[in-house]
């Protein structure tokens, strides 16, 4: 079976650039976005099959299955459009496997690979999802010797970065609303300081969760690359670094910034964030 790879963090953060390096080389695919776990306001497509056939055990009959991964009404399979599923497919790879919500990730995950990765046979396979972050506990379970990429950057970056593109869906406030640069501080920070915290926990239990500094990859690219091709035990090219910016955090790095934090936002990260930051850089794969 492959080994796992899962790119997480917060928003705006670098997660797409790096799934995108990563995906350079012939022996990793990592899928965008699925939302297979649920995240603040959005159900994922777990939690839809949970509330659609509220099974206690978590494992559904086979049409069930199918009728969720075909159904294209609800948040957790926007990321169909991409991939196209027929009921055969489903079928024939639940025939020898257990319909439980593992499975049916793996499921997801692999026929990603058949439809988007130029190779078919990886040796790394898994998702990118900023906010799975929060789900490591279940994916450590299900992927036990998996590599997580963890991605941060300094929060007020963060900040300035949300506040500056478009609106968030899993934020109540749209950009005409006064207040939203500012609800939006909480929203961030809260944010940022959970998933740095679960990442901190789990980077003392397990060996195979690298925290990468956003800052530090972007003006040493070839250099996190080549630790990032160690770690997940594959040959540097120069050619994993020529990756687009372009419709990721990275690409915005040389744009002006509208919007400037007043002072009592950034005291509030150098009381509160700053130390869980100065945490990470210590243990960053930038260290190894």
């Amino acid at each position: 079976m492959r080994k796992g790879i899962f790119v997480v963090g917060a928003g705006r953060s670098g997660t797409k650039f790096v799934m995108n390096v990563l995906n350079n080389s012939k022996y990793i695919h990592i899928a965008p976005e699925m939302h297979y776990f649920s995240w603040l306001i959005h159900s994922g497509f777990r939690k839809n099959l949970r509330r659609k056939y509220k099974q206690t055990n978590h494992t559904y009959n086979l049409e069930s299955v199918i009728s969720c991964i075909l159904n294209d009404r609800h948040f957790g399979t926007f990321w169909r459009k991409d991939n196209n599923f027929t009921e055969l497919q489903i079928r024939d790879w639940f025939s020898t496997r257990a319909t439980d919500e593992e499975n049916i990730y793996r499921f997801l995950i692999e026929h990603d690979i058949q439809e988007q990765a130029p190779v078919k046979d990886v040796l790394l396979a898994g998702e990118k999802t900023p906010s799975n972050i929060f789900h490591l506990g279940k994916i450590t379970q299900w992927f036990p010797d998996s590599h997580v990429i963890f991605m941060y950057r300094n929060p007020i970056d963060v900040l300035r970065s949300e506040v500056n593109k478009g609106d968030k869906p899993d934020y109540p406030l749209n950009k005409r609303n006064p207040l939203y640069p500012y609800g939006l501080v909480l929203f961030v920070f809260l944010i940022w300081a959970s998933g740095a915290i679960i990442a901190l926990l789990y980077s003392r239990r397990y060996k195979f969760i690298y925290p990468v500094s956003y800052e530090i990859m972007s003006t040493q690219l070839e250099e996190t690359v080549k630790k990032l091709a160690s770690v997940c035990g594959i040959e540097f090219t120069e050619r994993l670094c020529n990756v687009d910016k372009v419709d990721s955090s990275f690409g915005a790095i040389d744009k002006p910034e509208i919007w400037e934090p007043p002072g009592w936002v950034k005291l509030l990260y150098y009381i509160f964030l700053h130390p869980l930051r100065r945490m990470l850089d210590k243990k960053s794969l930038h260290q190894i």
